[in-house]
């Protein structure tokens, strides 16, 4: 695939990527109701993707080095759609896979296979914790071949799209929003914008757990992880196969990843330089951290639309249930 710029638009002309001919996909922008303008990748299905500027050529073909990447034994790969506590999940992940309580110098960004060379991650030594937040039919095909374990997170879709607002209005690189909040509640509820419907993502998750029943995959959600951060780091460290879990180590592991410890310690570490990407006096990636600041947000009409079409279009979504309470 070939990018050529005509006026604000960047077109694709379609590539071969190891002897397999992509969809096409095009960086293109895009207007919201009020006619501000974004810009993101697109697939032929209207999928949108965020740009990614650690990929430096076709991203249809990275896509393709990511659906043939090879994993190894003792990857752990985490799903999860953005904001969904993914950041922080991560640190608890490398605490417990390199069985140490100190932040590690791996960041997300480093690792995850969305928008990071193939080569690069290739290079990592192991054992090596990848994230995603690709759809489940764009994961590395050895995924399920290897029994790679996997954990996913779920959050409250109404905090997802708070968050997400939140992030995409302050930031300068992969998909800046500077609209309003009310066009972007349409375009999260349309799946219009980056990485599509949130419901339609975790539908492909659900019909992941129903394809793969005996695969290791550990579901862990942003409430529970609030309301009881000891109980699930325990279940992780069950799931990541320790023959002995230690309450001191999980007790160190709970108060480093402590919200506001946490993003104390990153934001003047290992993420410092992460602020010049947000506009000044931005939180940045880690925000309050809270659950439920949807009442804070949402206008009463929006709650109910947001409830109505919620309700019709997650009927038949299992995974739905580990949240519900939390709506």
């Amino acid at each position: 695939m070939r990018y050529e710029l005509c006026s604000l638009y960047l077109f694709s002309t379609g590539v071969m990527c190891d002897s397999l001919q992509l969809s096409d996909m095009a960086v293109r922008e895009r207007l919201d109701r009020s006619g501000v303008p974004y810009t993101l990748y697109y697939d032929n299905t209207g999928l949108a993707y965020p740009i990614q500027p650690q990929v430096k050529g076709d991203y249809a073909c990275h896509l393709s080095d990511v659906k043939n990447m090879n994993l190894r034994e003792g990857d752990v790969i985490q799903l999860g759609y953005p904001k969904s506590g993914n950041h922080w999940l991560f640190e608890i992940l490398t605490m417990l896979v390199y069985h140490s309580h100190d932040y590690t110098h791996h960041t997300l960004g480093n690792n995850i296979i969305d928008g990071v060379p193939v080569d690069e991650l290739d290079s990592m030594t192991s054992p090596r914790v990848l994230v995603s937040h690709l759809r489940t039919h764009s994961l590395p095909k050895q995924l399920f071949d290897k029994k790679i374990k996997i954990v996913l997170v779920l959050r409250n879709p109404k905090d997802v799209l708070i968050s997400l607002y939140a992030f995409v209005s302050s930031i300068h690189i992969c998909a800046p929003y500077r609209g309003s909040f009310d066009d972007f509640f349409e375009m999260f509820l349309s799946g219009t914008f980056a990485h599509g419907s949130w419901t339609e993502y975790t539908r492909e998750c659900d019909e992941m757990l129903s394809r793969h029943p005996t695969h290791p995959i550990h579901i862990v959600t942003y409430e529970d992880m609030k309301q009881d951060p000891v109980r699930e780091v325990k279940r992780l460290c069950k799931f990541l196969g320790y023959k002995e879990i230690h309450d001191e180590f999980v007790l160190n592991v709970v108060q480093k990843t402590d919200f506001h410890i946490m993003s104390h310690a990153l934001n003047s570490g290992k993420l410092a330089s992460m602020k010049y990407v947000f506009d000044e006096g931005a939180p940045g990636l880690f925000r309050k951290g809270t659950v439920g600041e949807w009442r804070n947000w949402f206008s009463e009409s929006q709650n109910e639309n947001f409830d109505r079409i919620f309700q019709s279009e997650t009927k038949d979504i299992r995974l739905i249930d580990r949240i519900r309470q939390y709506l």
